[in-house]
């Protein structure tokens, strides 16, 4: 049995052309039908975490890692700020 790899030249809507001039046919699943499959649900997005460990300046608070910021080190490192005085650290994880 001959094994076939079908590359695509143009891809129009719902119809695929392939170099060897066939066509498959596909449909596409709406949004609704798609959420329903991967079972999504809706979880609101927070910039700041909840406290991950007790801040080591004022020891009462909590330091929240920021969920937008990424420094681009390597490994990266994350921004934590004390959710009482402000401190700012950077950690790996």
């Amino acid at each position: 049995m001959d094994n076939f790899c079908f590359i695509p030249d143009s891809i129009n809507n719902s119809k695929v052309t392939t170099s060897s001039s066939l066509s498959i046919e596909t449909r596409l699943p709406s949004k609704e039908e798609y959420e329903s499959a991967i079972d999504i649900e809706y979880r609101p997005f927070s910039e700041w975490s909840l406290p991950k460990y007790q801040c080591p300046k004022c020891h009462e608070g909590g330091m929240c890692r920021n969920e937008m910021k990424v420094l681009t080190s390597c490994p990266p490192q994350y921004e934590y700020k004390c959710n009482k005085c402000g401190h700012i650290d950077y950690q790996y994880a």
